[in-house]
């Protein structure tokens, strides 16, 4: 058999797609490429250093311009040529974009069968215009399989077909490399000193929230919920790794409240990152709407209770109410601060979920989503895998 041209079509490469895309190109039976649509998202600047990949990677030529602080539209017209001229057998979108549309249409002409890898869920889809949405549909119905990477991301394409489709679907979670992160925070843990001076800048007890300082995070939600806690517990301190728009705004929030014991670190580098998962006690994300973003496996990693929102993608599967923490409404900040207080004011409690969401944390690695997408790869050319 042929080698298995494929294409993988992607905004930009995040690092921590890189082990999932070098496993895809050391494969025996595909011919593995990634044509990246820019070189770098304009909010995650520190990619951009990034530029030696263990993995062929082509940047097509384009523009875009930014409809908001997280969106971007990019135009990339070089990308049909490219299609034509190399007539991959398969390509991989990710989402749905302009290149999605472009490789859908020329699926036919050059022979090529399409996967889309989507992320998204009901809750990140949520405003979408209808034009958009009749184009989401296009892309849907004209895709040979999908991988998805969570049930509600599933459940939101399944939404969207007819009952004549037919796509065939497979599961691939995201990863972190769960290994060097859970050795990184037991390495900083046994330093003692290093351990003590950092954690001896926060507290006795440390809630730790990381990712960008937006609206849809529910950073403000955290900060009522937190208002909440301090009240009775004046011990706690509430840690904010990450940078973002709102940052001053939040900050004046906590100085106009009285809450002291919030601390603003910025963005912290990923080196240096597991060490403020091993100071701390658990782990908040309170998104209005997440795909299914890392910090969940980089928590389960660490062996870290989890409070999150149930609007966040990969919820159902890594944070399960009572076993490894609790699932909340983001906008009942109440009962944000009751699931909160009820484990830091349990031992027992906290040591029985940081157990179990290291066990959970077994669920995501690289090695099963390379065989899923392998998998897919040849289901869409009628191959045994």
């Amino acid at each position: 058999m042929n080698k298995i041209k494929t294409f993988l079509i992607q905004n930009s490469i995040a690092p921590y797609r890189i082990p999932l895309f070098s496993l895809l190109a050391n494969d025996p039976d595909i011919e593995f490429s990634v044509l990246r649509l820019t070189r770098t998202e304009s909010h995650r600047k520190e990619w951009e250093s990034i530029q030696n990949f263990p993995f062929p990677v082509r940047t097509v030529k384009g523009f875009s311009f930014s409809r908001n602080y997280e969106e971007h539209v990019r135009f990339n017209p070089g990308l049909g040529l490219i299609l034509f001229k190399e007539k991959p057998n398969v390509i991989i979108i990710g989402g749905f974009s302009y290149a999605s549309v472009i490789s859908v249409m020329l699926k036919k002409k050059i022979d090529s069968k399409i996967i889309l890898w989507f992320e998204g869920t009901c809750y990140t889809e949520h405003s979408v215009s209808k034009f958009r949405h009749s184009l989401r549909k296009y892309i849907i119905h004209r895709a040979d399989a999908v991988i998805t990477a969570s049930e509600l991301s599933e459940q939101y394409i399944r939404s969207q077909l007819s009952t004549s489709d037919n796509q065939a679907f497979f599961m691939a979670y995201n990863n972190i490399d769960n290994r060097y992160f859970d050795n990184s925070v037991q390495k900083f843990k046994a330093n003692s000193r290093l351990f003590n001076d950092l954690k001896g800048k926060y507290g006795a007890k440390v809630i730790l929230f990381t990712g960008q300082l937006i609206k849809r995070k529910g950073v403000f939600e955290l900060l009522q919920g937190f208002e909440i806690i301090q009240r009775s517990n004046h011990h706690v301190s509430l840690l904010l790794v990450g940078n973002g728009p709102l940052e001053n705004e939040l900050k004046a929030y906590c100085k106009q409240h009285g809450l002291s014991r919030v601390f603003f670190e910025g963005f912290i580098r990923q080196e240096d990152l597991p060490n403020y998962y091993a100071i701390a006690d658990m782990f908040v994300l309170l998104s209005h709407w997440d795909c299914n973003p890392l910090v969940i496996f980089e928590a389960l990693a660490s062996g870290l209770p989890i409070v999150a929102s149930y609007r966040v993608g990969n919820v159902p599967e890594f944070v399960k109410d009572n076993y490894n923490g609790f699932v909340v409404d983001p906008f009942n900040t109440d009962q944000v601060a009751d699931r909160i207080v009820k484990i830091l004011n349990d031992p027992g409690l906290q040591r029985k979920f940081s157990k179990n969401s290291k066990r959970l944390s077994e669920k995501s690695n690289y090695e099963d989503s390379y065989r899923t997408f392998k998998k897919a790869i040849f289901h869409v050319l009628g191959y045994d895998s």
